[in-house]
Order: structure tokens, then C-alpha cells, then sequence
């Protein structure tokens, strides 16, 4: 076995930014959190080329004096504990005493600070770990601190980090909850020197939802107002109009620290049952406090989870807080498109067609685009199984003797041939014959031109998500472009078999792009924006006539259209007249 050796200071130091500091964000919110715990009320953060150039934070806290500078970057070294048991009732966001002596082993790191009763300030720098003298400097009461070439001297570190506009939507994130989070402390955020979020500090959680979100989220929300002594739960839960695909965007807090919860999620989503279609989340701030004594933040290096004492009593808290916000809301505004995305019969080629056109022989459509399917040998297997329950459909329409017993709940045709009775799903046939269109060149996607550009509030993720993808977007009939902050204006939209796809569209598209990983071919994720507009362009409460769904089952006999609808349901079942009979013990 080698000789065991004791590392040095800057080796245990880089190791342990391993674990505190992953990357820009992770430097923004160690930062941020000091300026918190240091009583500040204006909280400035800059930053260049996604963090990884420059790193600013500045606020008007108390400041540290001169004499603790040089400890502040010592590891371990905190003013919050003092012992052990401290930790037993943590009060501020920051503890450990890891943040600043890690950051400065892997950047550039320049600190300027000044306490109330000092006649100057003061200035020390850190370059990679290693302390410079400590100057004189003349700033205000408060702390600004910044952090530039981040993992310069890490290369390893430094090839996995993203794209700057990715990192800068990891560090948007991240302002968006700790501004939520304190909405009594004004916040500035600036990338790239443009605003991105800017908040008051007025005490008002809602104002800070519209600089975040945007009216299309704060109009859908409802306020929770619980508290039984034990537990003080605040903040708001969404309707289903603003429902997600995945837990995004959910944000808990306890006692002012953000966190992530699976177990809290899971108790959210159960105040949703019967409320929202399986597939979809519920939109969450969740804003809960509760005695020091009663959570322990000490079980993360990022301070990113907790641990309740009486977990269970937590969670019927939340689970009541929920639910008592739901109670008087209609439940029949509760109706949201399932989760779609999963299924993957096809695969699409690029664009391979723009042209001119004009729509309804008025509005210019500014192009058009046309998608042709590559079909894997896997597919047809799947097809012949399928069929294998509705192997006389081929035939059904040219039959003479085929009787149209009728329709139930809307939705199912009845139609007895020879001795079996077939159940079709009108809305998935019509479905499926929908996207066989498109994807056969017969039915195209329009971009619609709007008369009124319509303004949109987008987090800084997802518009990294639309940039990323603009391409397929723009295919589809999105074109945008970006105005201040954090919001962009939408010049026209998709037009698919006489419907005009609202931003609502856009969004669900932002979270199939959210939902795939790096590798996934373009060609995939067209798949899946493409079922998504079949789904949509596909009216649920439609209600054919006879004469439509004997037309749309002739549709199917005169092509080759698979029996399942773009996401793998079934669109036509049977039942045999024998099965019938065994049913009533006419027959054994």
C-alpha cells in the first residue's frame, strides 16, 4: 500500500470546491447566501460570459472587519457556530465555513468590504489560492466580492462545464428562487451588462412572481395560507392551465433556504389527485417555516436538502395547506394535456422544403415546412401486432353489412360487422390520420404571422432551451425575437389544420426539449414537438356524425395507417359475439 501523506491546504481545498462548488451557479449562491446572512437589504449580481469570466456580488450588509478578512478564506473558518451544538439550530443559509476558502482555490478571487466605524476599506485579493497583501480602499458599508477565471487551473473541471448561456441559465434559476425566496431584500441580476431580473425588496411575494414568471403564471395562481403552530406554510400552488410535465418548476423553501424534496413533490402531487391527468405536475412555491430545532440542514455539502425530525407531521401539513388552497376551486378547470412524449414510433428527417404560401388567402404565411418519415423495421413488427385485433378493418368500410350501432360517452363508436362488435376512439383515429398527414407531406405547418406580437415571460433556462433549438422552432412556425430582460415577443405562430398554436404551444415544446438529453438526434425531438401539435390540433369534445366516422374509417382502409395514435394507444379494439355470450353463460 503507498505511504499515506497528509494533503496540503490548497489540494484539501480544491477537493472540497469538488463538492461545494460545481460551478458558476453553485459560486452565485454560496455568495448570495453571505450577503443574506450578513443583514443585507440590496443584493447586486453580475456576471460575464455565464460566470465563468466574472462573478460579481455585491450587497450593503455589515461587511467583515479588516482583521477577519484573511480568516474569512481559511477553511472552516465561519462567524455563524461556534460548536457542535450550533448545529442543532441553524439560523442562517451559510455555516460550514467552506465557500470562500474553496472559490479561492479555484479562481481569482478579489474581496472589498468595509464594517460601520472604519475609516476606509478594505481589499485583499486571492489568486488561485494564494493571499496577496491587504490594501486600503475607499467603498461603501458592505461587501462586494468577485470571482473571475473560474477553474482556470483546473482544466479537467473546466471542459464540462456548458455553454456560457447555459451556465448564466443555471445562475437565472438560482436568482429567480432566492428572490422569491426574500422578497423583502431588493435584488439585481445583470448578464452580459442587461438586467435580467430586478425586484424591489417591498416585502411582496407576488410582485416578485410577475418579474419572474410573468401575468400568464400569476394570474393561474392560488394562495396558501396554513398555520397550526407547528408549521407556518406560505407561497402559492397553480391551476392546470400552468401545470408542467416535470417538477421544474416547483419551489420549496424552509425558513428561507431553497431545497429539493422528492418526498415533499410527492405530497404536493397527492393534493392534486383526481385534479390534474397523470403525466402532468403541479406549478409550486411553497414558502415553509418551522423552529430551527425541528430540520436539519447539515446533510448536504450544497445545503440542497433537509431532514425534518417528524417528517411524517411535516408532510400532512403540506399535504392539508395544498389541498385547503385547491378546495374551492373548480375542479373542471382542471384539464391539461397528459404527458405525450414518451412514445417514439418514428423518426423524421430535416426540413427539407420552404416555400411561400398564404393562408385563408389573406395573411402571409411566412413559410411552410414539409417532414417525411424514416420508418425502422421495429415499426412494422409493431404494426402487425397491433392489427392483429382489427385485421378485418381493411375491409370494414366496403362491406355492406356494416351497422353503425352508435357512440358512448362521446368519444367510443359502436360498430357491429358480421359477429363482432369494434370499439373505435374517434379523437385517436383522428388523431393518428392527422399526423400521417403531416409527416406524408400531404398536410404542412405554417408559420402565422400575429397582427399583435404577443409578449412573453420566459425563465433564463428556457430561453436558453429556444435558442438551442430555434431551428426546429422556427420550422414549426415560431419566430421570436428578444426584448429586455427576460421576456420575448413572438411574431408568429404554427397554423395546423386550420388551428393557430397560442405560446401555450411554445411552452410545451420548451419542456420536450428540457426532457431530452444532449445526444437525442434533432430529428427526434422534431418527432416529439410534432405529436405534441397532433394532440393539440386534435379537438377533444368533438362529436362526429355517421357519416364522418364511416369517411374517417374509409381514411384508414385506403391507407396504410397504423392502428395505435402517435403516443401507442389503440385505436380500434373488438369484441367477438362468442365472448358476448360467454359473458351472459349463454355459451361455455
Amino acid at each position: 500500500m503507498p505511504k499515506i501523506l497528509v494533503l496540503s491546504q490548497h489540494v484539501a481545498n480544491q477537493i472540497a470546491a469538488g463538492e461545494v462548488v460545481e460551478r458558476p451557479a453553485s459560486v452565485v449562491k454560496e455568495l448570495v447566501e453571505n450577503s443574506i446572512d450578513a443583514g443585507s437589504t440590496v443584493i447586486s449580481v453580475e456576471i460575464e460570459d455565464g460566470g465563468m469570466t466574472s462573478i460579481l456580488v455585491a450587497d450593503n450588509g455589515s461587511g467583515i472587519q479588516r482583521d477577519d478578512c484573511i480568516a474569512a478564506f481559511l477553511r472552516h473558518a465561519t462567524s455563524k457556530i461556534s460548536n457542535a451544538g450550533d448545529l442543532y439550530s441553524i439560523k442562517t443559509l451559510g455555516f460550514r465555513g467552506e465557500a470562500l476558502a474553496s472559490i479561492a482555490s479555484v479562481a481569482e478571487v478579489t474581496l472589498i468590504t468595509k464594517v460601520v466605524g472604519e475609516e476606509c476599506g478594505t481589499k485583499l485579493s486571492v489568486n488561485m489560492g494564494v493571499l496577496e497583501p491587504i490594501e486600503d480602499t475607499v467603498c461603501n458599508i458592505g461587501t462586494s466580492l468577485r470571482v473571475g477565471n473560474l477553474f482556470l487551473n483546473i482544466p479537467a473541471r473546466l471542459k464540462f462545464m456548458k455553454s456560457p448561456r447555459t451556465e448564466a441559465g443555471y445562475i437565472g434559476d438560482y436568482m429567480s428562487r432566492v428572490m422569491m425566496a426574500h422578497p423583502e431584500i431588493e435584488f439585481r441580476y445583470i448578464s452580459n451588462g442587461k438586467t435580467v431580473y430586478q425586484t424591489t425588496g417591498d416585502g411582496n411575494l407576488m410582485s416578485v412572481v410577475y418579474s419572474v414568471y410573468g401575468s400568464d403564471i400569476a394570474d393561474n395562481l392560488l394562495p396558501i395560507d396554513f398555520d397550526n403552530g407547528y408549521v407556518k406554510i406560505g407561497g402559492y400552488v397553480g391551476n392546470a392551465e400552468i401545470s408542467k410535465s416535470n417538477r421544474t418548476y416547483q419551489s420549496i423553501f424552509v425558513n428561507g433556504r431553497y431545497i429539493k424534496s422528492s418526498a415533499i413533490s410527492f405530497t404536493l402531487s397527492r393534493a392534486y389527485e383526481t385534479k390534474l391527468t397523470i403525466g402532468r405536475f403541479p406549478f409550486a412555491i411553497l414558502k415553509i417555516t418551522i423552529a430551527c430545532q425541528e430540520v436539519d440542514v447539515n446533510v448536504h455539502p450544497a445545503k440542497i436538502e433537509v431532514r425534518f425530525t417528524d417528517e411524517a407531521r411535516v408532510n400532512s401539513c403540506i399535504y392539508s395547506a395544498c389541498a385547503n388552497a385547491l378546495a374551492n376551486l373548480n375542479t373542471s378547470v382542471f384539464i391539461s394535456t397528459p404527458n405525450t412524449t414518451n412514445y417514439q414510433p418514428t423518426q423524421v428527417q430535416e426540413q427539407v422544403e420552404i416555400s411561400k404560401s398564404t393562408f385563408n388567402g389573406s395573411h402571409p404565411v411566412m413559410r411552410e415546412t414539409v417532414y417525411s418519415p424514416v420508418h425502422s423495421d421495429g415499426y412494422y413488427e409493431v404494426l402487425d401486432k397491433v392489427r392483429q385485433y382489427a385485421a378485418p378493418l381493411s375491409l370494414l368500410t366496403e362491406d355492406s353489412d356494416i351497422k353503425v350501432v352508435g357512440c358512448i360517452f362521446s368519444t367510443y363508436w359502436l360498430i357491429e360487422w358480421k359477429n363482432s362488435v369494434y370499439f373505435v376512439d374517434q379523437h385517436a383515429a383522428h388523431e393518428r390520420a392527422l399526423y400521417e398527414k403531416i409527416i406524408n407531406k400531404s398536410m404542412v405547418f405554417a408559420a402565422q404571422n400575429l397582427l399583435v406580437p404577443k409578449t412573453m415571460t420566459v425563465i433564463p433556462s428556457d430561453y436558453e432551451r429556444l435558442e438551442a433549438s430555434k431551428e426546429q422552432l422556427e420550422a414549426l412556425g415560431f419566430v421570436w425575437e428578444e426584448l429586455e430582460s427576460n421576456r420575448i415577443k413572438i411574431k408568429s405562430v404554427p397554423q395546423l389544420n386550420g388551428k393557430i398554436f397560442d405560446e401555450r404551444y411554445l411552452l410545451d415544446c420548451i419542456e420536450i426539449i428540457a426532457e431530452q438529453k444532449d445526444n437525442v438526434p434533432k430529428e427526434l425531438l422534431n418527432e416529439k414537438m410534432i405529436q405534441c401539435a397532433c394532440k393539440h390540433a386534435v379537438k377533444g369534445g368533438d362529436v362526429l356524425t355517421e357519416t364522418e366516422i364511416l369517411a374517417l374509417l374509409k381514411e384508414y382502409s385506403a391507407n396504410v395507417i397504423p392502428l395505435t395514435c402517435p403516443h401507442g394507444r389503440p385505436i380500434i379494439t373488438k369484441l367477438d359475439k362468442t365472448d358476448i355470450e360467454k359473458m351472459f353463460k349463454r355459451i361455455q
